[in-house]
C-alpha cells in the first residue's frame, strides 16, 4: 500500500543537498603544475630531438612547457611555419582549467586550440561542493580563446571516473566558461548502468554563480533508502529571493518533491518557506518531521 503525505514547513534555516563521496581524480594533479601564462616562450625537454628550429622531433620522455600549459608524450612533432605541436602515443596535456589523456593530440600555439581524439578528461572544480568533473570523450576541443570547450560522443560525471554513481551520456557537449553554462544534446542521465531518463537538450551552470536553470544532481545510497538522488531545478527570481525545486527519488523508499522559496529581509535574514510531496512505498517507514 502506498501513503502520500504532504507537508509544509516554514524555518530560518539553510537546506544543504548532500553529495556522493568521490576520489581525487589521477588527472587533477596535472591542473596544479603552475606556470606564468604570460610566458610565450616553448620549454622543451627531451632525451633527443631530431631537426632545427623550423621543424623538430622530440622523442623519449618529453616535456613540453608553454606559460602554464604542459604536454608530456614519448614522441612530439613540432612546426614553426604552422605553430602546431603534435603528440602521439600516451599523451598528457595539463593547464589550470584541464587535463586531458589520449593516445593523439594536437595544439595550435597561435590559434589557442587543443584537438583530441579518443580520450579521457578532467575539468577543474568550479561548482559541485569543489569537486572537479571528468569523463571521456570521441573528441575533444578545447578553445582557449573563445573559452569554449567541446566534446563528441561524450560522457561527464563529478563522481569517481571508474565505476561512477551517475553520469551523463550525450551525443555532444558544449562547455561556455564565459556564460558559466553547459549543454549537452541528446542526453541520457544514468545511475550506475542503468539510464533514468533521456532530453534532447539539456543546460546546466558550470559554476555556483545564480542562474535559473537546473543545477548539478546529487547523489548517495544506503542499506535503508538504497540509491537516492536529488534533481534540482534553481529558479533566481530577484536579487533577494530564489526558489528551488526539487526531485528526490529513492529506490527503497519512494519518490519526494520539495519546493523551497528563500528571501532575506531587509536585517539581512534569511527566510525559508518550503513544500513537500511524498510517495512512499514502504508504509513501515517511521517519518521524522523537519
Amino acid at each position: 500500500m502506498q501513503r502520500l503525505i504532504v507537508s509544509f514547513y516554514f524555518t530560518l534555516f539553510s537546506l544543504s543537498l548532500w553529495a556522493a563521496q568521490c576520489a581525487i581524480d589521477p588527472l587533477a594533479a596535472y591542473t596544479t603544475l603552475g606556470g606564468d601564462a604570460s610566458d610565450s616562450r616553448l620549454h622543451v625537454v627531451a632525451d633527443s630531438s631530431e631537426g632545427d628550429f623550423n621543424q623538430a622531433v622530440f622523442t623519449g620522455e618529453v616535456s613540453v612547457q608553454k606559460g602554464d600549459k604542459h604536454l608530456f608524450a614519448p614522441k612530439v612533432d613540432y612546426s614553426h611555419q604552422e605553430a602546431t605541436l603534435i603528440a602521439q602515443k600516451g599523451i598528457v596535456l595539463g593547464m589550470p582549467s584541464a587535463a586531458i589523456r589520449g593516445e593523439e593530440g594536437k595544439y595550435e600555439i597561435s590559434n589557442q586550440i587543443i584537438t583530441f581524439g579518443q580520450s579521457d578528461y578532467y575539468l577543474s572544480p568550479k561548482a559541485n561542493n569543489g569537486e572537479g568533473s571528468k569523463g571521456t570523450a570521441k573528441n575533444a576541443v578545447f578553445n582557449q580563446r573563445t573559452h569554449i570547450d567541446q566534446f563528441q560522443d561524450v560522457s561527464w560525471t563529478t563522481c569517481n571516473r571508474d565505476k561512477p554513481v551517475w553520469q551523463i551520456k550525450a551525443n555532444a557537449m558544449t562547455l561556455d566558461h564565459n556564460t558559466n553554462r553547459g549543454v549537452a544534446r541528446d542526453m541520457t542521465f544514468n545511475i550506475a548502468n542503468t539510464p533514468i531518463f533521456w532530453l534532447p537538450y539539456f543546460s546546466f551552470p558550470i559554476t555556483d554563480a545564480r542562474a535559473t536553470g537546473f543545477l548539478m544532481p546529487s547523489f548517495a545510497s544506503s542499506e535503508a533508502r538504497g540509491i537516492e538522488a536529488v534533481f534540482p531545478f534553481y529558479w533566481n527570481i530577484a536579487p533577494n529571493q530564489d526558489a528551488t525545486f526539487a526531485l528526490h527519488p529513492m529506490t527503497k523508499r519512494g519518490i519526494m518533491v520539495d519546493a523551497e522559496y528563500r528571501f532575506m529581509t531587509e536585517n539581512n535574514m534569511v527566510c525559508l518557506g518550503a513544500l513537500g510531496y511524498r510517495k512512499i512505498e514502504n508504509t513501515n517507514i517511521n517519518l521524522v518531521g523537519r
